[in-house]
């Protein structure tokens, strides 16, 4: 599926109106002097960058001095629009699991539904944005992530997403849009009873969907005299799904999972995009054909190594041998999805802490870091509908932005400033403003 039509489809989800935020830490800055990657493939070799009110107001060329801003002196250093991490998946609160209890009598009653206990895993009416278990840790910033959005990490059909920036739970304005896409995987769900292995969690997904689809064709599955039995929920949260009137995020990493979300993407007609990915390199031509965008999972994982591990590591040769391939093929993956033109975002995946180093090994195995930016910048954007609000350095944007060393794929340059929503979340320690001129900090 094209992005531009995924974009089209968010669209249509409301932006969640942002309160007038009263923290002290929002300012008006005017960060001088600095080498601005815009993010749309231009470069400003020297800028000063006005904020006011979390957005970007002013870009003047040099190193100017606006009236009525704070003055940071940042010459030498190189702004980035700041990162979205398109695929979190923590920072929500597990819905409950179905129980026994209720269970009918098989023996002397035939349903015309699915039993709700037995629907492990399925809680598509399940919502981010009203079950965020979500804490800012600060290794988030040190990386330049400065956006999330947060996936239900719980079975298959999980439920919707929500696009937060990443700012403590008292701002009431973090959360940027609520309902963004929704989440499916190959998970089985916890609780009791069916379906206990993969096979019978496929052909309850596909049991779901099929009802929620005859629902959208007109299907009274209750009497109309009745009230709605609670299990309904569940297929009207995924009508826009089956009308594809919503995007979904399907969680899959191995190339015969990927290959079976195709299979219900066409048995159902669902928009998705795939993420994790890993082995999505070795599933180009149906990519390809479906002009399948993909949030790939940056963590690669260490190289394996050739010598055993340690005294008592008896693993054969051969299979040291397959394993260093295998982790060469993929972390070489990400270059042949991109030469083919598959559109690529890049999650953090469970190590944000290796972030950085992560998106390196990436650029270090071939993929221009022209698409890495891209991929955590201006494609997650428009993933998630938010292009009119983030991934670029514009004025009107919100002004989420990374202040860094130099270039940020070189191994030496670190992140050094961070600003979300106009608020300084990362800055250098008092201690560090006399390190040089250059790196003054006027306040």
């Amino acid at each position: 599926m094209n992005i531009k039509r995924i974009a089209l489809l968010l669209m249509s989800v409301p932006l969640i109106a942002s309160a007038q935020d009263k923290a002290p830490d929002q300012e008006k800055l005017a960060l001088q002097g600095v080498r601005v990657v815009v993010g749309d493939g231009t470069e400003l070799p020297l800028a000063t960058v006005c904020v006011e009110g979390g957005r970007i107001v002013k870009i003047d060329t040099g190193e100017t001095e606006p009236s009525g801003f704070k003055l940071l002196k940042l010459k030498g250093h190189t702004m980035y629009p700041g990162f979205i991490d398109a695929h979190v998946s923590r920072g929500v609160k597990a819905p409950p699991a179905p129980v026994e209890t209720g269970k009918p009598n098989s023996s002397i009653s035939a349903p015309s539904s699915i039993w709700i206990g037995n629907r492990k895993g399925i809680t598509p009416e399940w919502k981010a944005a009203e079950n965020l278990d979500f804490s800012v840790d600060k290794s988030y910033y040190e990386v330049g992530i400065t956006s999330v959005n947060v996936v239900p990490s719980q079975g298959s059909l999980r439920g919707t997403c929500a696009h937060m920036n990443l700012l403590p739970a008292s701002v009431e304005s973090r959360l940027l849009r609520k309902d963004t896409v929704s989440s499916m995987s190959f998970r089985i769900g916890s609780g009791p009873g069916y379906p206990s292995n993969i096979l019978g969690q496929i052909a309850l997904m596909r049991q779901v969907l099929w009802d929620a689809k005859s629902v959208a064709d007109g299907a009274e599955l209750y009497p109309a005299s009745e009230k709605a039995p609670f299990w309904m929920a569940s297929l009207n949260a995924l009508q826009p799904v089956v009308k594809n009137e919503s995007v979904v995020f399907f969680e899959a990493n191995l190339d015969r999972e990927i290959e079976r979300a195709f299979k219900l993407k066409d048995e159902f007609g669902i928009k998705m995009v795939i993420a994790g990915a890993r082995d999505a390199y070795r599933c180009l031509d149906l990519l390809k054909s479906n002009a399948m965008p993909v949030v790939l999972n940056a963590d690669m994982g260490s190289e394996p190594s050739l010598a055993p591990i340690n005294k008592d590591d008896q693993t054969p040769q051969p299979v040291r041998d397959e394993r260093l391939a295998r982790w060469k093929q993929q972390v070489a993956g990400p270059k042949l999805l991109a030469d083919a033109g598959v559109t690529l975002a890049i999650t953090s995946g469970s190590s944000t802490s290796d972030f950085l180093k992560n998106l390196r090994l990436l650029v270090k195995n071939g993929l221009p870091p022209a698409k890495v930016l891209a991929g955590v910048t201006t494609v997650p954007a428009s993933m998630l509908g938010a292009a009119s609000e983030l991934g670029t350095i514009e004025v009107g944007k919100r002004a989420n932005l990374i202040i860094a060393s130099g270039d940020l794929f070189a191994e030496s340059t670190t992140v050094v400033r961070v600003y979300v929503d106009g608020r300084t979340v990362l800055a250098p320690a008092v201690a560090e403003k006399s390190k040089s001129a250059n790196r003054e900090v006027r306040r």
